[in-house]
This record gives C-alpha cells, sequence and structure tokens, in this order.
C-alpha cells in the first residue's frame, strides 16, 4: 500500500497505486473539475494536484484515511467503499478469517463516490462521515456519509445543500476479509486497530489442557511487565503440589542447616568423642554443606522422575497415533499428525460428540446430478447414499455399482454427441460435466415435442441467468471460464448451463452475455432480488433480447419455490415434480436449488 497525506475535509490521506505502466494507465488521470453527478469531489475546491499513493504499514492506517486494495490483498482496517473496479460499484470479499464462510460476499460502493478513479478525485473530496460506535457484530452497521452540494445555476453566495446517503455493512469492508475477484478498491477507514469487528470479537486465547492437568495443575497468569495495548501476557504455569514439595523440602533442609550449624559450634559436647572436626572448617560452613546434603537426601519429595516417565509415555502413545494405518488419509497422503503432547490423556474419557451440519469437517463440493423438468425426471447417477441402500437390501453393492457406472458412461458419451450436433459450444469441457442425461439433450432437441423442449431450454436459460456469478477466463485456446460465485452450488448450476450449451462468458454493465448454443446473446438484468434467510429465494428480472418481454426468474428452497406455484399450474406436474423431489432425497443426489 502506497500513502500520503492531504488536506481534505475528512483529514484523509490518499492512497495511489504503484507506478507500474498498467497501474499508472489504469489510475492516472487530471483532476476533475465538474464531477458528471452529485458526489463528494467539490469542483469548486482548490487543491496542490499532488496527492499520490505511497505503500505503507497497517500500523500507519488512521480513521479517514483513503485506501487502496488490489485483488487477493487483505483488508487492513473496516472501510467504508467508495469505488470499485467495477462499473457498477460492485466488489467480493472472501470472509473465511471472521465466520469461516469460503463463498464470496458482494459489497457495494456508495453512489456519491462513483466519480473517484484517482488519487487527484481523493485530494478533492469533500465530506464527513456520521458512523456508530465501534461494536462486535459482523453483520451489522449504520451511518452515513454527508457532503454539501453547490447547484451550478445557483447565486455565487448561495448556500450549500447537505446531500446525504446511507452507509450500511453492504458498504462496509471489514479487517481481515480478502478482497476477490475484484481490480481495485478505493474506501475510506472508519475503524483500525481494537475497535474494528475483528479485534472486537477476539480475546485471550484460553489455555487447553488435559483432564489430569487439571485435576493437578493451576495456571497462574502473571504479567511479568506492563501490558502493551496489544495486551499481550505471559503465562506462568506452576504446579500446586510441585510447589508445596519444594516450600516443605526448602524448610526441611533449611531447619537441618540450622540445627547442624549450631551443634557445631557447641564445645564440650559428646560430638568431640565421635568427631574429629568438622568438614568445613566453620560452623556457619557446616550449616551450608548440611543444608545442601539435605536437599540431595529428601529430593524425592519432588517427583521430577514422575512427569519425566509420564512424558515419555506420552511420546510414545503419539507415534502410535502417528502410525496408526486407520487414520491415514491415502487421497492426499496425510497420516494423522497429533498437534498436541496432552491429546492421548483424554482419549477414552469422550462421552458426547456433538457435530453441526457445516462444511467444517466435511467435503464442500457440490454437483449438479439430476433434475426434474415440467414433471420428467432428468440425469443418471450413482451415489454413495444408493450404495449404502443396496447393502441394506442385501444386494451386492459392488456387481451392482460398476454395473450402473458403466451405463453412466455409455450414456454420457451418447449425450456429448448429443451436444455436439445441437450447436457450436467451445466452452464445453467433457472431463468437467457432471450432469449426464442423453434424454435431455434429446428433449431439447425436440424429441419430445415443443412443450417439453421449450421446458428444458427455459429451465437451462434460468439457471444461466438467475444469479450472481461472474466470470474469469483462465485459458483462451481452448476457452476456459471459470465461476466466481458466493456458494459452490450456484457456481454448479452456471456451470451445468454451460455444458448444455448455454455459456455464461461475461458479465456487462446492463447485464450478462450468454453464448446459446453457439449464437450470442445480452441479457439485460434490471434488477436482482439477493438470495437471504428469510426469503429462502433468489430472483433475477431480465429483459428478453428477441422480443423484448420481462420475465421474473425466481430460484431458491423447494417448499418456498411450490407453496408459490400459481393455483392454476396443473396438479399431475406438481404431484410429479414432488415424486421427483423425494426419489433425488432419497439417493442422496444434488438438487438444483430452484425450479421455475
Amino acid at each position: 500500500m502506497e500513502a500520503v497525506r492531504s488536506s481534505s475535509r475528512a483529514d484523509s490521506v490518499g492512497f495511489s497505486p504503484p507506478t507500474s505502466p498498467s497501474a499508472a494507465s489504469e489510475f492516472t488521470s487530471s483532476p476533475i473539475k465538474q464531477p458528471l453527478e452529485p458526489g463528494i469531489i467539490d469542483p469548486y475546491r482548490s487543491t496542490p494536484q499532488k496527492a499520490k499513493f505511497r505503500t505503507t504499514y497497517w500500523k500507519n492506517v488512521r480513521v479517514g484515511d483513503f485506501i487502496l486494495i488490489r485483488s487477493d490483498d487483505q483488508i487492513p482496517a473496516d472501510i467504508v467503499v467508495l469505488v470499485t473496479s467495477d462499473s457498477d460499484g460492485a466488489c467480493y470479499v472472501e470472509t473465511k478469517n471472521l465466520d469461516g464462510e469460503t463463498n464470496l460476499k458482494v459489497r457495494h460502493a456508495l453512489r456519491c463516490g462513483s466519480t473517484i478513479k484517482s488519487a487527484y478525485d481523493c485530494e478533492a473530496a469533500s465530506f464527513w462521515i456520521e458512523s456508530e460506535g465501534p461494536g462486535p457484530n459482523l453483520y451489522s452497521y449504520n451511518g452515513a456519509a454527508r457532503w454539501y452540494h453547490r447547484d451550478p445555476n445557483a447565486a455565487p453566495d448561495a448556500e450549500p445543500e447537505i446531500k446525504a446517503e446511507a452507509i450500511s455493512i453492504e458498504n462496509l469492508l471489514l479487517r481481515g476479509c480478502n478482497l476477490k475477484n475484484t481490480d481495485w478498491v478505493i474506501g475510506v477507514v472508519v475503524f483500525t486497530g481494537a475497535e474494528t469487528r475483528i479485534m472486537m470479537n477476539s480475546g485471550i486465547t484460553p489455555s487447553k489442557r488435559s483432564h489430569i492437568a487439571k485435576s493437578l495443575n493451576w495456571n497462574v497468569q502473571s504479567p511479568i511487565r506492563p501490558a502493551p495495548p496489544s495486551c499481550i501476557f505471559f503465562m506462568l504455569e506452576a504446579d500446586v503440589q510441585v510447589i508445596v514439595n519444594f516450600i516443605i523440602l526448602f524448610f526441611m533442609c533449611f531447619i537441618s542447616g540450622v540445627i547442624s550449624g549450631v551443634f557445631a559450634g557447641n564445645s564440650a559436647t559428646s560430638a568431640d568423642f565421635f568427631e574429629f572436626g568438622t568438614i568445613a572448617g566453620a560452623p556457619a560452613k557446616d550449616g551450608v554443606v548440611t543444608f545442601w546434603t539435605c536437599v540431595i537426601l529428601f529430593q524425592n519429595l519432588v517427583p521430577i522422575s514422575l512427569y519425566i516417565s509420564i512424558e515419555i509415555v506420552k511420546t510414545a502413545q503419539v507415534l502410535f497415533i502417528y502410525s496408526d494405518i486407520e487414520m491415514y488419509y491415502e487421497k492426499l497422503d496425510y497420516p494423522c499428525i497429533p498437534k498436541s503432547w496432552n491429546i492421548s490423556d483424554d482419549l477414552g474419557q469422550i462421552e458426547y460428540i456433538f457435530s453441526d451440519k457445516t462444511g467444517t469437517l466435511t467435503q464442500n463440493v457440490m454437483e449438479f446430478k439430476k433434475c426434474s423438468v415440467n414433471g420428467v425426471p432428468y440425469g443418471e447417477a450413482y451415489t454413495e447414499a444408493m450404495a449404502g441402500k443396496l447393502i441394506r437390501e442385501g444386494i451386492n453393492a459392488d456387481e451392482e455399482g460398476a454395473r450402473r457406472r458403466s451405463e453412466i458412461a455409455a450414456d454420457r458419451a451418447k449425450m456429448l454427441k448429443q451436444l455436439k450436433t445441437l450447436g457450436q459450444n467451445p466452452y464445453l469441457d467433457d472431463d468437467s460435466v457432471t450432469f449426464v442425461s442423453s434424454k435431455f439433450v434429446a428433449d431439447m432437441a425436440g424429441s419430445s415435442g415443443g412443450v417439453q423442449q421449450a421446458a428444458n431450454q427455459e429451465f437451462m436459460l434460468a439457471l444461466a441467468l438467475c444469479h450472481s456469478v461472474i466470470t474469469d477466463m483462465v485459458s483462451e485456446d481452448p476457452p476456459r471460464i471459470e465461476f466466481k460465485a458466493q456458494s459452490p452450488d450456484e457456481a454448479a448450476l452456471v456451470a451445468t448451463a454451460r455444458d448444455m450449451g448455454f455459456a455464461l462468458t461475461e458479465r456487462t454493465q446492463r447485464g450478462v452475455v450468454l453464448h446459446v448454443q453457439g449464437v450470442r446473446k445480452e441479457f439485460e438484468v434490471l434488477n436482482i432480488l439477493e438470495f437471504n434467510s428469510s426469503r429462502k429465494r433468489m430472483s433475477a428480472i431480465v429483459r428478453m433480447p428477441d422480443t423484448g418481454k420481462i420475465i421474473l426468474y425466481c430460484k431458491g428452497a423447494d417448499n418456498v419455490i411450490y407453496s408459490r406455484l400459481a393455483s392454476v399450474q396443473e396438479t399431475d406436474i406438481k404431484q410429479a415434480t414432488l415424486r421427483d423431489l423425494d426419489v433425488f432425497a432419497n439417493e442422496g443426489n444434488i438438487l438444483p436449488k430452484g425450479h421455475f
């Protein structure tokens, strides 16, 4: 990151990209004399026009600084997005450091900052932000950006009008997130350091100790020196029993040394007949020698050897865990690697295991396998759930699995040949196809009549249009597109539409561009209603390029979509679709999230 101080109303620091040729051509521009639309840039403000971006450390970032973040960079502070490289002001962030989610989330820039394109524009900006105080809530934020707007047609001495734009969590990039699939973002800092959301949610890492250690040991937390603002504490762990034993040992040795020194100093005692002088030559020195002699004699009070023996046993147990072939993961060539020597203390004492249904401990891979269109089921698949069902029914799962896989391979080859006859699809990758159904391709070509053909085409069109996926061209020859989505199931739906000849190639300012069976078509997306937990569905309003009709495409949870079907919908199709959904669920297939 690069920075320089400027004297804007926000007391901000201008950040500018590195002086590479690509960066210079992307950001270097003359100061804007008159913005295209009302915004935070003051066209009447005189600036030295010397602002530029400079590299700096996170610790130097202050509230009110302008920040430039590039793709794959980590966000250094909580910032409000002013402008992005996307023409629509959208950017994508990965929040796995905050909530553990690897799915990309969309954030939007403020409309008032859309005219900012360079460090000169940041220098000419004049605005202030009214923000809520620091808090730990990762999903809510309230604020407002305000600035003075002068009407060019008004009198020179006229009072400027105060404009405002609301700021929500959708306009905020939190510290710890990573910018993805966006070339650059310019924002203004609102929280830094300990006041950021991630720091407000962080605490002192608890010390994890085994059951045996908890029953015998006592943790004593002691700051060795005055704690700095980062609240770093040094942990001093002491065994209570060992401390008590050391205290008893010290007093026993001390008392023995004192008594020895006193008796050595006494004369005319019976000891003169049994001892020939003192060992050290003086009573005080005799006491010191006796003290250390008793330390050696009474050292068994402190069970040092017992602790050493326990550590040796733990080391041997860890070696057995590492060498256990049952815990070896062959796919990654990765054995079980114990991270703590105390893990073996609690083995065998586990009473309950709690688990959730998130992708934390599972392989979060989504594949489109089957679907039901107009009451007709499509797709061939053989899943682990189906194999388990065969085993429960007493059927040889190995033989049946081999037979089903051969049938799927034959149907796959037939389907690929049919796809090549429908139209030219350079984006089709034979190895990445997951949806196998030659019947679907045949019906899409019209073998079952025009009604089913139109239904299948409309179904794939819905998958290709109703989403928030962005494209990334990873190869030109052959053309290969990687889809970046907020969730893996959304990417799986768009990838299936691509394989069936409805390939999403790019996003434009107006909408999306599809290659429909070899023909390039641009669809105007009028609005997108994002998916959320309350609606449980996503909708896209699209203007068709051929007819100009406006169509609402909707996808979501099956119960939500089914309850909103028109009452005039054919009952037979609704019942057939429900039966197909039950069959798919019992087979353990990944279903498309929506029906239209």
